[in-house]
């Protein structure tokens, strides 16, 4: 006996309806697992980002913390282990504007050729902009302390760079 047409459709529709509503409920529930993991990485990728920005600035403020320890011991050279070793390094203040690492070490040797001059130096109201791009931005004020002269002043704002796994000043400009 040969099966009636109606009999067979009856027999192939809903066998595809259940295929498909099984894909349909698979891709759901895939969609579903998808939307949720986004939704617990997200948050946590946040958190590791705004870990990561602390360690940079924590790194950046070490940086800052050395060139101060350097220029108290007396040591400039110390101090300029802070800059990008460079010939782009660009340094600007009131009285002079160089060029290169070598002709900021220079200039610093020259102002400030003995100790006495050099006084002690302090960092003050440090603003470190969140990094991006391996860059960033810091803003601060400096007072010199002398024993023979009153103290001197003034404000700085610093363009850090990550150049090789290391936070380096490239351009500083103090006034």
């Amino acid at each position: 006996m040969i099966p009636a047409e109606s009999n067979l459709e009856d027999r192939i529709v809903p066998t595809l309806t259940q295929e498909k509503s099984a894909t349909f409920r698979s891709a759901r529930k895939l969609a579903r697992s998808r939307t949720l993991a986004l939704l617990v990485m997200m948050p946590l990728g946040a958190l590791l980002a705004c870990q990561s920005t602390e360690l940079e600035k924590r790194e950046i403020r070490s940086v800052l913390d050395a060139q101060v320890a350097a220029w108290n011991r007396g040591d400039i050279e110390g101090f300029m282990q802070g800059y990008w070793n460079s010939e782009q390094l660009e340094f600007r203040s009131s009285s002079r504007k160089s060029k290169g690492w070598q002709a900021t070490l220079d200039g610093y040797k020259e102002k400030y050729d003995t100790r006495e001059k050099m006084g002690t130096l302090e960092f003050r109201d440090l603003k470190i902009s969140p990094p991006k791009r391996n860059e960033t931005q810091v803003t601060g004020e400096f007072q010199l302390f002398r024993k023979e002269s009153p103290p001197s002043a003034g404000r700085f704002e610093l363009l850090f760079r990550k150049i090789k796994g290391q936070w380096l000043i490239v351009r500083d400009q103090t006034n």
